[in-house]
């Protein structure tokens, strides 16, 4: 009969999970980065470490329920522990840069970028330090990123410019942490809507 020639091997996609996008609001501060670099060191180093922590408390909660008393005593400790870390590198982290305060932005997330509307442009490759939380969800981490421009549109004659952005050099916990908020928000939009 008929034989067909093989399939080529499929080449690599990206995580499908990753274009996943929901139009939602978030509380977002943005700093430029200089040309060519990326969030410094020991900031990218403290970023990682606040998202350490934030998984290392998420584990233990479910590693809580199924101790016993006194092994639960010593994971209340290191709790305690890690939330007093976290809270001090916050700390530091304000000291360095700042309070500033976040606005609240509609935007269009996923977890390879960020579309938000701003009032100055950029040029494609401008790199910006993203601090930013989901608004509609319950319990919101902070997400800490490197965005660089993909596009920059007008979008309306008063100024406004709308700013594609993808995530550069992403820890995947944290995308993964983001596309689990987003798949959050998209089923409290459903349920809104009915």
């Amino acid at each position: 009969m008929f034989q067909t020639a093989p399939k080529p091997p499929a080449k690599p996609v990206a995580n499908r999970r990753e274009f996943f996008r929901v139009d939602t609001q978030v509380h977002l501060v943005s700093r430029p980065l200089p040309k060519g670099r990326a969030a410094g060191s020991s900031r990218a180093a403290r970023g990682e470490l606040l998202a350490a922590s934030q998984s290392l408390l998420d584990a233990l909660k479910d590693l809580r329920v199924q101790l016993d008393p006194k092994e639960r005593l010593v994971a209340e400790r290191v709790q305690r522990f890690v939330v007093a870390a976290t809270a001090a590198l916050e700390e530091m982290d304000r000291a360095l840069h700042g309070d500033e305060a976040s606005q609240l932005v509609p935007a269009n997330v996923s977890g390879g970028g960020i579309s938000i509307s701003t009032s100055e442009g950029s040029a494609p490759g401008d790199r910006f330090e993203l601090v930013f939380r989901l608004a509609e969800v319950a319990v919101a981490q902070e997400f800490r990123m490197t965005g660089e421009v993909v596009a920059c549109r007008p979008i309306d004659l008063g100024g406004r410019f709308r700013l594609h952005l993808k995530f550069v050099e992403v820890d995947e916990a944290a995308r993964e942490r983001l596309i689990a908020q987003l798949f959050e928000i998209q089923r409290l939009q459903r349920r809104n809507a009915l």
